[in-house]
């Protein structure tokens, strides 16, 4: 018996109520559900989902594989580097064969190693939000803008997901709005599962950003006969650079 039908009846459910109740029960949230409690046994879930459950070994080199296998599998595109002066190399190199034109990024101290606003100098038009710009101006650069760089939080081995933070100098559009997203992130950012990254949230609530945005490949978009599109609410490519550091 529930404990929605002990205390109260299940004559006395609101359709509302009868509605919630039965995906609580079919999402195994249901208090004290046997299904609730199998959940909680890291044996059982081992044994019956493996595929949800697969084993990371802890190494930064696995949880790199990992990461690159999931993200390429969905189109995405994952280079490592070595040093600060290898990943500016590799921008570069991206934003050829992109042929980027308009550049916004972040005004954020990850990316300080990074002296990509001396790209200026190679012709690319670039604004970031350290340049005191009109927010007018800004949200119209960022509309017409192609390419958008940013850092990240985190990157997730078992998804190939980055967790990008929004905040003053790091906003949401510029991960959203350019048709190619790229992402500097180094391998001491690396978590096994998207579980860690919210215990990590959980743990510091009172250091919470203004929105959290986990990004898992290009943008997709599917209708009702799951004919699926690339970059419609989004960007259509996406490109992870991987800094290896000590």
């Amino acid at each position: 018996m529930s404990v929605l039908k002990k205390y109260r009846g299940v004559n006395n459910l609101t359709t509302k109520e009868r509605f919630l109740h039965h995906v609580k029960e079919r999402l195994a949230r249901a208090p004290q559900s046997e299904i609730n409690k199998q959940l909680n046994d890291l044996n059982y879930v081992r044994q019956h989902f493996p595929i949800t459950y697969n084993d990371i070994p802890d190494s930064i080199d696995a949880m790199i594989d990992r990461f690159t296998k999931e993200l390429e599998a969905l189109g995405g595109v994952v280079k490592i580097t070595n040093s600060p002066a290898d990943t500016f190399s590799t921008l570069q190199e991206l934003l050829k064969m992109h042929n980027s034109k308009q550049i916004i990024h972040w005004n954020d101290e990850s990316l300080n190693e990074c002296p990509i606003s001396s790209l200026s100098q190679q012709g690319y038009h670039i604004m970031t939000n350290r340049d005191n710009n009109e927010p007018v101006e800004y949200k119209h650069f960022a509309n017409t803008a192609d390419t958008g760089i940013t850092g990240a939080q985190f990157a997730i081995a078992e998804t190939g997901s980055i967790v990008v933070e929004s905040g003053i100098g790091r906003e949401r559009i510029i991960s959203l709005m350019p048709k190619l997203h790229i992402a500097i992130a180094k391998s001491n950012q690396f978590v096994k599962r998207t579980a860690d990254v919210f215990k990590y949230y959980v743990d510091n609530k009172q250091k919470l950003p203004s929105s959290i945005n986990f990004i898992t490949g290009p943008s997709r978009s599917a209708d009702i006969e799951n004919d699926l599109s690339i970059g419609v609410h989004g960007p259509a490519n996406i490109c992870i650079i991987i800094e290896r550091v000590n």
